[in-house]
């Protein structure tokens, strides 16, 4: 069996044909309509030249312009600020540690961090010691 297109398809509607030259009538009548939406163009601006929706539209035009200047009178000032900053001096970098130095502390606060955990059982014994200490350093 064969598949007919004509049974998947509808019926396409006559008409429609391209016209190759339209007619000098046509022309005319087209030239008289642009004249007409002309003239009520023309009209329809003269009835809302003091109506709300204009008046709002110049409203928003005033803002938006009033903003723009705005925002460009900002962007120059933080030119200008950059323009100063570039005046100082540029910081020294931080001394670098080598890798042992590194090693070392860390080691060294593992080392002093078990100590002070292991003193705060012994605390009450050597608050006496420190009060001591401080007395003596006073003193020197």
């Amino acid at each position: 069996m064969a598949i007919n297109t004509q049974k998947l398809l509808p019926a396409s509607k006559t008409g429609g044909a391209i016209v190759k030259g339209a007619s000098t009538k046509a022309i005319a009548g087209r030239n008289k309509t642009l004249g007409v939406i002309k003239v009520k163009i023309v009209d329809i601006s003269k009835i809302l030249k003091g109506s709300v929706a204009v008046d709002k539209k110049l409203l928003d035009d005033k803002k938006r312009q009033e903003s723009e200047e705005r925002k460009e009178e900002q962007e120059q000032q933080l030119e200008n600020q950059v323009k100063k900053d570039t005046n100082n001096k540029i910081p020294m970098p931080k001394k670098l540690t080598s890798f042992f130095d590194a090693i070392k502390n860390f080691i060294k606060n593992i080392i002093l961090g078990y100590l002070a955990v292991r003193l705060l059982d012994q605390l009450p014994k050597l608050i006496p010691i420190v009060h001591v200490w401080r007395s003596w350093r006073l003193y020197h």
